[in-house]
């Protein structure tokens, strides 16, 4: 796997918190582009030194 598979963790940490905050519709959800954006930032940041 590698470290590719934290940014699928992170993805799932920030679909956990959305579900936490409530609100939702029934159905299928996707974490937001900005949610996104930083986790692919911070996982740049760190892995590609």
């Amino acid at each position: 796997m590698g470290p590719f598979i934290f940014l699928v963790q992170a993805e799932i940490i920030a679909a956990s918190a959305m579900l936490t905050r409530g609100g939702l519709n029934p159905g299928i959800h996707e974490i937001g582009p900005t949610d996104r954006a930083a986790i692919a930032a911070t996982w740049l940041d760190y892995f590609n030194r």
